[in-house]
């Protein structure tokens, strides 16, 4: 009903997040209204990100992407609301992922939490991409960074998309929203990995390796300090 749609869209603002999203509200909520009435909850998430793709870019949008790792608590919710989506899943060194969760000023300054997090949300993606293998692209960071052209080919094939040799352009129009968003101005730069070995202290070392050792062998990350 119209009073659900007006409901959902006013829901919708007290996520913060959104402020920056300038989007306009009216224009949003006429859109809402304008779906036909079979519309579904994806619907509607779809016709928001759409919104804000066009305010962005001023160009068709053909795809919509969000990149939020606490999504991986919700894979098989995501995957029944999206059966047309596509997961990438992006692995980094779980000791760089420490590093870079404990300068951003928001988050846990808990080297022990930041790895028990790391290990609990790969195994949450392992765990919902056996269940749909096809629908997921696992890569790796590192290789990301030092390699993007295969990596981006590989996430090309999973999403069905076509390759171009364009979206290795950095047009350096990724905006920097946040203070931790600053690199998005520098394009990809293999100097964000393996930051661990110079800038993180034993003790923190020894830590994210004991707990996060065995998950890390999986992508092939190798510990360097002796076992308990």
């Amino acid at each position: 009903t119209r009073s659900t749609i007006r409901t959902f869209w006013a829901d919708i603002w007290s996520e913060g997040r959104l402020q920056d999203w300038n989007l306009d509200r009216d224009r949003l909520l006429q859109a809402m209204f304008d779906l036909p009435a079979d519309a579904t909850l994806p619907d509607y998430c779809k016709l928001v990100y759409g919104e804000f793709a066009r305010h962005a870019s001023g160009a068709g949008v053909r795809y919509i992407g969000d990149k939020n790792p606490h999504y991986a608590l919700f894979l098989p919710q995501l995957m029944g609301l999206f059966p047309e989506a596509r997961f990438i899943h992006l692995v980094r060194d779980y000791r760089d992922n420490v590093l870079s969760y404990a300068s951003v000023g928001f988050d846990m300054f808990s080297t022990p939490a930041l790895s028990y997090r790391w290990v609990h949300y790969n195994r949450c993606v392992l765990r919902a991409r056996s269940a749909a293998p096809s629908r997921f692209c696992e890569v790796r960071y590192e290789d990301l960074v030092t390699s993007p052209q295969e990596a981006l080919t590989g996430i090309c094939q999973v999403l069905d998309v076509e390759y171009q040799d364009q979206m290795m352009e950095f047009d350096g129009r990724s905006i920097a929203r946040k203070e931790w968003h600053k690199n998005l101005a520098h394009g990809v730069e293999a100097r964000q990995s393996n930051k661990w070995k110079d800038a993180m202290g034993d003790r923190d070392l020894r830590m994210a390796e004991h707990i996060c050792d065995a998950q890390g062998q999986r992508y092939g990350y190798r510990r360097t300090t002796p076992r308990y």
